[in-house]
């Protein structure tokens, strides 16, 4: 049996058909990206998608979506589309809807993922699939956290919204770019700086710091000026978004004692090298009395294209089987 699965973020919405939803391993076809601020809702973007790839409309979805899903009402975070999960079934002729959280959805793909689907920061164990808890957390368009607790066959999906937890600054200059932050947020939680408009974030409070010209920088010129050291204040910003980044893992890790934890998101994927040669495995491990444990932990980046769409897929195969 056929099913939909989709994959929204702030900024795009993702979609792919999984070809047969009781299958074990999800195999995804027709995968197409589309821009969320291009299509006024969800429904249009479906039926968008499903008129480009020619397909039929399907009895199952398995929907991700970057919000809490707290009720049949669903909100997204980082962008204006919201929708009654009750209407959209009816809308779109679905007999079965399964709307899960999208760090929900990445936690469910971890087993699945393997080999080049990851790049680890050092040789790593392969995680214990019968007894286990891996942990996800990825900056992208915002920063989301989730884990999956492995015990023979059940799965156990932790859900959070741990992205918001407040930035707890641990160096004079980090103390100075939360000051900054505070002035322009009620509130300076570890998502003001991991994500997308965080690399914009520290850069500009870094510029105002360090008194020097603020370019007109998007966060993606950021990086790309980082990565090929052709602007030190980009350079500087880079590192202390590894190094932040690495604290704030360390912490999910410690939170949920996890065996394995993975980074997902689509920002890290894009400067893998840069990543492996910054503080964030210094600032992972430096957790005191647990420094010998954090050492054990092994960390892996996701650079699958589609993890959330995995997962979707399956959240379809743990409910409908």
């Amino acid at each position: 049996m056929q099913g939909l699965v989709a994959d929204i973020g702030g900024t795009n919405a993702r979609f792919a058909m999984v070809e047969d939803i009781h299958a074990a391993h999800p195999k995804l076809s027709h995968c197409q990206s589309l821009q969320v601020a291009e299509h006024a809702t969800l429904s249009v973007a479906i039926e968008r998608y499903l008129d480009a790839q020619n397909m039929p409309h399907p009895k199952a979805a398995g929907i991700a979506v970057a919000s809490p899903v707290l009720g049949d009402r669903v909100r997204l975070t980082n962008n204006n589309w919201q929708f009654s999960q009750m209407e959209l079934k009816q809308m779109l002729g679905f007999e079965d809807l399964y709307v899960l959280n999208d760090f929900a959805a990445q936690a469910l793909a971890l087993p699945h993922l393997k080999g080049d689907q990851l790049k680890h920061i050092r040789d790593v164990p392969e995680p214990d699939l019968t007894s286990d808890t891996l942990a996800v957390l990825g900056p992208g368009t915002g920063l989301g956290v989730a884990g999956l607790h492995l015990e023979g066959q059940r799965q156990t999906v932790f859900t959070s919204e741990g992205g918001h937890m407040s930035f707890a600054p641990l160096n004079a200059l980090e103390f100075e770019i939360a000051q900054v932050l505070s002035k322009r947020y009620e509130r300076v939680s570890f998502e003001r700086l991991l994500c997308g408009q965080g690399v914009r974030n520290l850069y500009e409070a870094l510029t105002q710091i360090k008194d020097v010209p603020c370019e007109a920088y998007d966060p993606a010129q950021i990086t790309e000026k980082a990565v090929d050291g052709s602007d030190g204040i980009c350079v500087e910003t880079l590192e202390l978004f590894c190094a932040i980044l690495g604290t704030f893992a360390g912490d999910v890790a410690l939170m949920l004692r996890a065996r394995h934890i993975y980074i997902g998101g689509g920002i890290v994927p894009r400067f893998i090298d840069f990543f492996k040669n910054s503080a964030f495995r210094e600032r992972f491990e430096a957790k005191g009395r647990f420094m010998d444990l954090m050492r054990r932990t092994p960390v892996s980046v996701i650079i699958d294209k589609h993890p959330g769409l995995i997962g979707a897929a399956a959240s379809l195969n743990r409910e409908m089987t």
